[in-house]
């Protein structure tokens, strides 16, 4: 591709150039932050109190994920199982006032699956895009590392990749990319 035709897509941050073209995920503008609920629904508190969950001690220190993916639409993310090094997250979707639940599941072609748990989430509200590290060990340098991005309806796949090269002392940036897709974002 030429300097003009590069497209920028969400890979690792920063944004990098993709020099394929792949799948288009358009992204909405992100909305406000502000005044989300002061409290989670009852169910996420009780996912992180060990309802459905294997809590270790020390996992009610880990933060909840709350943002808002349009209005009316809030996303929750609660700690659910821990590791060594990696915890991971139950995700889910609901109203304002924190009816209307919706599991969440995310699509992984490292692992040919679909899956309700990411681990290490982490979400960027003003990219509306969520990502996962999977760590094979402690140091990170093997593992699967996803991100998915906010199409309006549903998270949608948008990088995938894996390392099983434990030892090798790469990062996640530096692995092999299974799958990547071109990001698009609204104007505010």
């Amino acid at each position: 591709m030429t300097r003009a035709t590069n497209l920028l897509v969400l890979g690792l941050a920063p944004l990098v150039a993709c020099q394929t073209a792949g799948p288009v995920v358009q992204v909405p503008a992100a909305p406000s932050q502000d005044h989300l609920p002061a409290t989670a629904p009852t169910f996420v508190e009780a996912v992180r109190d060990g309802d459905g969950c294997a809590v270790l001690e020390g996992d009610r220190d880990i933060p909840l994920i709350k943002a808002r993916l349009a209005p009316g639409l809030i996303l929750w993310g609660a700690p659910c199982r821990s590791g060594a090094y990696s915890f991971h997250y139950s995700l889910f979707t609901t109203n304002e006032q924190g009816g209307d639940r919706r599991n969440l599941t995310f699509r992984y072609v490292a692992a040919g699956m679909d899956s309700r748990i990411v681990w290490d989430a982490q979400y960027d509200p003003r990219t509306m895009v969520l990502s996962g590290l999977r760590r094979g060990r402690g140091l990170g340098d093997c593992g699967v590392f996803t991100r998915w991005a906010w199409n309006g309806r549903a998270f949608a796949l948008v990088y995938d990749s894996q390392s099983d090269d434990c030892g090798a002392e790469k990062q996640p940036d530096q692995w092999p990319v299974l799958y990547q897709a071109i990001v698009k974002q609204a104007s505010q």
